[in-house]
């Protein structure tokens, strides 16, 4: 694998273990915020929200280098996951969780982009799948891992280490990815001009129900496999790499 892509893999493994770490750890964080774990939920919520927000970043920044765009996710999910660590109270954890999530399409767009301009000519898919199974990888190993922090010393440590992975992805971005031009600028109207054609809808709406299937189960997985399962909270990290190895396989 080329160093550039395994840097922008990098940075898709930050994202997914910040996106879905939270389902592994939700009761104790719910303990820790005293709330209860339908109210945890939000968390999840709020970084999904903040998914949606940080899309806008690359309506307005579409005249930025590919780049420093990907530097600057970084930099907001390495606040967002040192916010998160440091939490105090449930308001400030849903601001922390809404700023990891800033970043998260934003940089998949940006990163596919990178990872499809670098490839070797023919070799464009499998490029940007190598990219992308870095957020697989983080379902299979970082996230069940994260879990097992939170059993075993503090949830806050899964952020914190996150964030330590964010600055180390700053990094080697810095170090191992090539500057390339932006796209072709278009206007902003232009950037929704393919939205005219009946092909993209229907992508988008397999993404909206597949992606609707998982966060329901997945989004209280912990809770799920030990009250209604009744499986130990020992058995959850590996019930949870379990999970993840199928959507590395799929990938």
């Amino acid at each position: 694998m080329k160093r550039s892509i395994l840097a922008l893999a990098s940075g898709a493994f930050i994202l997914g273990a910040a996106e879905f770490v939270m389902m592994g750890i939700l009761p104790q964080t719910a303990t820790a915020m005293h709330v209860s774990i339908p109210a945890a939920g939000h968390y999840i919520s709020a970084y999904a929200i903040g998914v949606c927000v940080g899309t806008l970043i690359l309506v307005f920044g579409r005249k930025v280098p590919p780049k420093h765009l990907i530097i600057l996710f970084m930099a907001i999910a390495l606040v967002g996951n040192t916010l998160s660590a440091v939490s105090f109270c449930s308001p400030m954890l849903l601001v922390a969780r809404f700023i990891s999530g800033l970043p998260h399409g934003a940089f998949f767009g940006t990163a596919t982009l990178i990872a499809k301009t670098l490839a070797d000519k023919g070799k464009e898919a499998q490029s940007v799948s190598m990219m992308v199974m870095g957020q697989t990888v983080a379902n299979m190993l970082g996230v069940p891992a994260g879990t097992l922090l939170a059993e075993a010393m503090s949830w806050r440590l899964a952020f914190a280490i996150l964030a330590a992975w964010a600055l180390m992805t700053i990094v080697v971005v810095i170090s191992w990815v090539p500057s390339i031009d932006p796209i072709k600028d278009a206007g902003i109207k232009g950037q929704f001009r393919f939205l005219t054609h009946p092909g993209p809808w229907l992508i988008l709406l397999a993404v909206f129900f597949g992606n609707s299937g998982i966060f329901c189960w997945w989004s209280y997985v912990s809770p799920w496999l030990q009250k209604t399962g009744g499986w130990s909270a020992t058995m959850v990290p590996i019930l949870m790499v379990l999970a993840g190895l199928g959507m590395v396989v799929g990938g």
